[in-house]
């Protein structure tokens, strides 16, 4: 068996192409990082939620409020929606009204401006 060993100048190249293939990678995910992490100027919270910078810092991202929003309004932010990952936004064009019953329903019409 032919043992080759690989030239230096070889392994400089393949080096380097390691090099720029890896910096190029992350410059993509950066970027598509900085894209998700500034969020739209208007982002709707959870009723009752802290101003935004407050809200960003103290929510853990675990989705509960969602799961225990009675209208299935809430969303959690997923990639390309323009907000910050994992918070949960709701957006007022959006609301299942067909799901909600009668008696919600006048409540809503009751309180809420549409």
């Amino acid at each position: 068996m032919k043992t080759e060993t690989i030239s230096e100048r070889r392994k400089f190249l393949l080096n380097t192409a390691r090099a720029i293939g890896l910096a190029a990678l992350g410059g993509l995910v950066w970027s598509a990082y900085l894209d998700e992490v500034t969020a739209s100027e208007l982002t709707l919270r959870p009723p009752g939620a802290l101003d935004e910078e407050e809200f960003l810092a103290t929510c853990i991202k675990c989705g509960m409020c969602v799961e225990a929003c009675p209208f299935d309004t809430l969303k959690l932010a997923k990639p390309g929606d323009n907000k910050p990952l994992g918070t949960p936004y709701f957006e007022p064009r959006d609301i299942p009204w067909l799901k909600i019953r009668s008696t919600q329903w006048f409540i809503i019409t009751r309180f809420c401006k549409l």
